[in-house]
């Protein structure tokens, strides 16, 4: 959500010709180094499930349909949280 003046980026790939193409839509997983490179229009849900199949773990808030871009800007709420 945004308020005052602000600018939206849509980097989902939504009107792209081929979403699976499109440059922002890319998840790469270095099980040597323990890293992934995750693109910026993928939603936490994407991510999830991507995750689940290299057997690693990505803790996020509970809203699965947000992007990737915009919850590292915010970040989430989510049942495994720290406490504060």
């Amino acid at each position: 959500s945004t308020s005052g003046e602000n600018i939206l980026l849509d980097l989902s790939g939504v009107m792209a010709p081929d979403q699976k193409a499109f440059p922002y839509h890319t998840f790469e997983y270095d099980a040597a180094a323990g890293t992934a490179r995750i693109g910026a229009g993928l939603l936490l849900a994407e991510i999830s499930h991507k995750c689940v199949e290299h057997g690693i773990f990505f803790p996020h808030g509970e809203c699965c349909h947000v992007g990737i871009g915009g919850h590292t800007q915010t970040g989430g709420y989510g049942l495994i949280m720290r406490p504060f």
